[in-house]
C-alpha cells in the first residue's frame, strides 16, 4: 500500500471528515479529527465506526458548554487524541 512520508492531518471541519476519509487517511499514515459541531451522540457513533474499521482519529471538544460531558463520552469509547478548539 501507499504510505505518506510526511504526516497529514485533515482540517477540523464537519464537511471534510467522513468516516471513510478518517479511515483512509489513517491507513496512509495521517490523522483526522471528528469535529465538535454535532451532538455528543453523533460524535461518539462516528468514533465507534472508525474504531470498528481498525483506524484511529482525534476528536474535538470546545472550552465551554458541554466540554466535560463530551470529553468523558469520547474517552469512554477510546478516543486516541482530544483537541480543544
Amino acid at each position: 500500500g501507499f504510505r505518506l512520508n510526511k504526516p497529514i492531518m485533515s482540517a477540523n471541519m464537519q464537511t471534510v471528515n467522513s468516516v471513510d476519509l478518517c479511515v483512509k487517511l489513517f491507513e496512509y499514515g495521517g490523522l483526522s479529527t471528528v469535529d465538535q459541531f454535532r451532538s455528543i451522540e453523533e460524535q461518539v457513533q462516528i468514533l465507534k465506526e472508525i474504531n470498528k474499521r481498525n483506524a484511529k482519529a482525534a476528536a474535538a471538544i470546545g472550552t465551554s458548554k458541554d466540554f466535560m460531558e463530551r470529553a468523558e463520552a469520547l474517552i469512554s469509547v477510546g478516543v486516541d487524541l482530544i483537541i480543544m478548539d
